[in-house]
């Protein structure tokens, strides 16, 4: 069943949403392939003000922080010796033969594109970017998680979304919340607009039944 959690910071609305499983009747409970997990569908993370600072509640792990600092890292584009998939698609997705008008690059930069488009049309829906390869992704054992993301200029701010295939809440969600709020970010300086609210849609919000009686413990 789908749930809609609304926060201010990104902070707030990363804590509301394990309150997801307190409800027991709501909550799936399947044997993933890393392990017995426990599961929300559709929910929609909506943060108001994502780029407010603190973004990492202190509730967080301390001992999780550098996988925030990975997840940003990619999705700003940043120098790495071994580049992420999100961070090639975004920066560098392959080019099929034929594709992209004719141009010779070999590699698209989905992130300069958007910043064209969000300067020459900002009011456009067809700013979206794309992270699913369908020819590669479903026979992979650990995909990449984000699905595509969509920008919007409204009333000179620039609005965003995110649509992820799963995330553990407990461990990965905190991440990939902060990380393309960075991405937002940038998008929204380079286009020369104020950051506005951030949506995600996720598809599987679970967390491994190992961790859940630390999330309990927390969200009581």
């Amino acid at each position: 069943m789908s749930a809609v959690v609304a926060g201010d910071t990104i902070s707030e609305a990363w804590l509301s949403s394990l309150g997801l499983f307190r409800d027991v009747a709501l909550i799936n409970r399947f044997e993933s392939d890393r392990g017995p997990c426990v599961e929300r569908e559709n929910v929609v993370i909506s943060i108001s003000r994502p780029s407010q600072e603190p973004k990492i509640a202190d509730e967080y792990p301390h001992v999780f922080w550098p996988l925030v600092e990975g997840v940003v890292s990619a999705f700003k584009g940043e120098a790495s010796s071994r580049p992420s998939t999100l961070q090639e698609r975004l920066y560098s997705w392959p080019r099929r033969k034929g594709s992209g008008r004719g141009r010779a690059a070999s590699s698209l930069n989905q992130f300069n594109l958007a910043r064209k488009m969000i300067r020459e049309s900002p009011d456009s829906r067809f700013t979206v970017v794309g992270f699913w390869d369908p020819d590669i992704d479903p026979f992979l054992p650990n995909p990449v998680s984000p699905l595509n993301a969509a920008f919007r200029v409204r009333n000179d701010v620039l609005n965003a979304s995110l649509s992820v295939r799963s995330v553990d809440a407990w461990m990965g969600g905190f991440p990939m919340l902060v990380g393309f709020a960075g991405l937002h970010e940038k998008l929204a300086q380079a286009g020369g607009y104020k950051t506005g609210g951030c949506t995600y849609f996720v598809l599987s919000y679970h967390i491994y039944e190992i961790d859940l009686p630390i999330v309990t413990e927390l969200i009581s």
